[in-house]
Order: C-alpha cells, then structure tokens, then sequence
C-alpha cells in the first residue's frame, strides 16, 4: 500500500505542476500582449509626429508641433532639436517640459517623461524624442508650456531661468 500512496503523491505532483506552468504561461502572454499594446502606441505616436525644424544659433530649440491637444493621463510626444551655440561641449543635455506650475518630471518608477540625455558639441545639434503622459495636475484648458534645457556642462539654469527655451501650447480635454 505504500508504494500506491507514492505513485498517488507522484501523479498529484505531476498535475499541480503542469497547471502550475499553464497559468505562468498564460500570464506572460498577457503581460507581454499589454507592454505589447503600449509599446506599439508609442511607437504609433512618435512615427505620426513631425520632425521639428533645424535648430540654429538664433533658435536653439525646435518642436516638432506649436500646440498639441491632449487628453489627461494620456500618452504624448514632442520632437525637438536642440543646438548648443557656446563654445563649450554640453554634457548630460536633457530637455524639461513645463506647463503652468507642472513640471514634467522623470520619477525612479518611469515617470510621466521619458527622454535620454545626451551630448552636444559646440556648434552642432542633437535630435530628441519627449515621450510623456499627461498628469492628473494639469485640468481641461489651455496652457502655455515651456520646453527648455534645464542642465548643460554642469551649470542648473532650472526651467525658469533657462536661456534656452521654446514655447508651445497644450490644450488639455477632460
């Protein structure tokens, strides 16, 4: 009777590990359709956004568009070009969107913003993609918003204070 009661246990385990496997299959599948959906979303919207003017001494900066309507804690994208007119190399270059008193910030967790710093040389330009989610903070209206470069070779401007800015307009639908 012993030996029954172990080939029992065996058949048992064998069940409990395949559904086992069966429902970590299943929820990898469907983890991978939902980071699928929103990759392809993003990548939707920065193939349907225009690219930005060349950026220039006289204009640093450049967006892809002026005004962007938008919904709240929906996805958005700016491309903009950014040209370092100093005769200084700028490291660790990342734009910062600010509209009203709501600054687009990139938190530990991914944030509402996703952009890469770079280097910009001395008299050349740097292109960017500003992938952001629109925040609760930030009400049905209009604003005017401020794109600008918030940190070059070490000095912080703050958004404020930046020398090197764009203004553009976001209006945000309920």
């Amino acid at each position: 009777m012993n030996k029954k009661a172990d080939i029992n246990l065996s058949i048992n385990m064998i069940v409990v590990l395949i559904i086992g496997i069966v429902i970590l299959g299943l929820a990898l599948g469907f983890i991978r359709g939902m980071f699928g959906n929103l990759t392809k979303q993003f990548e939707e919207l920065v193939k349907e956004e225009p690219e930005p003017d060349a950026a220039t001494s006289t204009q640093p900066i450049t967006v892809s568009s002026q005004t962007k309507i938008l919904d709240v804690k929906k996805p958005g994208v700016y491309k903009m070009n950014i040209y370092n007119p100093t005769q200084t190399n700028w490291t660790d270059v990342k734009p910062q969107l600010k509209c009203g008193t709501t600054l687009f910030t990139q938190s530990k967790g991914g944030g509402d913003v996703q952009v890469f710093s770079k280097s910009v040389p001395s008299a050349q330009s740097e292109s960017y993609t500003y992938l952001f989610i629109v925040p609760t903070t930030l009400g049905p209206g209009d604003y005017l918003c401020k794109v600008a470069i918030n940190y070059t070779a070490g000095t912080e401007f703050g958004v404020e204070n930046s020398p090197y800015y764009q203004e553009v307009t976001m209006k945000i639908q309920g």
